[in-house]
């Protein structure tokens, strides 16, 4: 397929590169990413043709015992490694199932959205990824891009405040910086997620306009622009539905609408059902398999949801992990640079210092 695409494009038989180099460049790249693309595509399918269906449903929540946590177990006959998680709006965090090191303390991102600075949040998220790496991981939770809306909402210091055009735009450089290092970006929390009081139980009553143009937008851009290969379900209800069972959030809108094409992890313990969660769209249950465990398997076996539902979850994940070197190149733990990254951080803290005149 790739010698017949390309021979579309020979400089010896069309001449197409000798006068139209610039064309030619761009088209071989797309062309290029394309076959990469499709390459991942069917490497995913075959993994997931081999696997047993207690493999599958072993593959879609997480574990937890008494030394291991933000892991979901690997299958060594399928050279699947262990998909180790760390949290990150602020660095690669501790708890994960990596190596339980301290990591670069860079600053509160309240602090980098008041940088207004681009390319100091594509530094940012880079230094978070290539520390959750070198920590053994490959996922970071982050970047959180929930609105400021309470101010008494203790995590409001996790995002960039209250401006839906700044927390995108900042959203999609920090994701770039993530996800050059080869750690899977997990944009948070989705969506309204705004307070912490009652956040398991609320139910965010919000109209369509609201949610467009204030609780959705910087999302929008994560996906659309900074191409998250994933996303993460919050706890509170969405107009009386929960996040991870919401079908119009999770399926018309991020799927449907802006043409998502990563995997969605759940918020730990944000998952209320089985059935209804996975026919909405989630893909990972964190911590552990309490709905897309045995209850899962059980679904399956009773025709419920389809094995083709659960192929495409797992499809989407390890094209995801295949994309960005997880599969071949799995995080290995090392010493981490910490006087050059310590240096980035205290050239952010210091740019983010504000000081605003009466």
């Amino acid at each position: 397929m790739a010698d017949t695409m390309l021979s579309v494009i020979e400089p010896s038989e069309t001449g197409f590169c000798t006068h139209r180099p610039v064309a030619c460049t761009l088209l071989i790249l797309l062309l290029t990413a394309l076959l990469q693309a499709q390459t991942a595509e069917q490497r995913a399918r075959d993994i997931v043709s081999r696997m047993t269906l207690d493999e599958k449903i072993a593959q879609l929540h997480g574990f937890r015992d008494a030394t291991h946590n933000r892991i979901v177990l690997g299958i060594p006959r399928l050279g699947i490694p262990d998909f180790c998680i760390t949290n990150g709006p602020a660095g690669a965090g501790p708890g994960g199932a990596g190596p339980k090191k301290p990591a670069t303390a860079l600053p509160a991102p309240i602090a980098l959205a008041s940088t207004w600075d681009r390319h100091l949040a594509k530094e940012y998220g880079a230094v978070a990824g290539s520390e959750a790496h070198d920590l053994g991981n490959a996922l970071l939770e982050a970047p959180t891009i929930n609105i400021a809306r309470v101010p008494q909402n203790g995590r409001t210091f996790e995002g960039y405040g209250e401006d839906p055009f700044l927390a995108g735009q900042l959203a999609v450089a920090f994701i770039e910086g993530v996800q050059s290092q080869g750690i899977i970006a997990n944009v948070k929390h989705y969506v309204a997620n705004n307070q912490e009081t009652d956040r398991n139980v609320i139910d965010e009553e919000i109209g369509e306009r609201a949610l467009r143009e204030i609780y959705l937008p910087a999302f929008e851009d994560s996906i659309k622009r900074g191409h998250s290969a994933s996303l993460m379900c919050a706890y509170p209800k969405v107009n009386g539905t929960f996040n991870c069972e919401n079908g119009p959030l999770l399926d018309t809108i991020l799927r449907k609408e802006w043409g998502f094409a990563g995997f969605v992890t759940s918020d730990f313990g944000a998952v209320h059902s089985t059935v209804e969660s996975a026919m909405a769209g989630l893909d990972l249950e964190m911590p552990t398999g309490k709905y897309f465990g045995e209850a899962l398997k059980a679904a399956v076996e009773s025709s419920q949801v389809p094995v083709s539902a659960i192929d495409e979850k797992l499809i989407r994940r390890f094209r995801a992990m295949i994309d960005l070197g997880v599969f071949d190149r799995p995080p290995t733990p090392k010493p981490l640079p910490s006087r050059e990254h310590g240096a980035i951080a205290l050239r952010i803290a210091e740019d983010g210092i504000v000081l605003l005149k009466n």
